[in-house]
């Protein structure tokens, strides 16, 4: 009885320690899909304020 008992207190941690282990590799995705959005719209910015220049450095030329 005992024997069975400590068994199952063993499954138990092993399923929280899975669920933690679960938990923690769900925030890094979240935590990487973040960092990816956030580098890929500076990239963007980037771009825009490319265009910008080139559109206000023409403006300023042929005007």
């Amino acid at each position: 009885m005992l024997l069975l008992l400590l068994l199952l207190l063993l499954l138990l941690l092993l399923l929280l320690l899975l669920l933690l282990l679960l938990l923690l590799l769900l925030l890094l995705l979240l935590l990487l899909r973040t960092t990816i959005t956030t580098t890929t719209s500076t990239t963007t910015n980037h771009y825009y304020s490319l265009l910008l220049l080139l559109l206000t450095t023409y403006y300023y030329y042929y005007d």
